[in-house]
């Protein structure tokens, strides 16, 4: 059972970083882009 909740915990977190890396991507070209 607590083998299940490590594997969600990392899940969310694998998926926070991927959201925040998408968002840090996009920002990063609406920067250079002069928006």
């Amino acid at each position: 059972m607590k083998r299940v909740l490590v594997v969600l915990i990392m899940g969310t977190v694998l998926s926070g970083l991927a959201a925040y890396a998408a968002t840090a991507k996009t920002s990063a070209i609406g920067i250079s882009t002069g928006k």
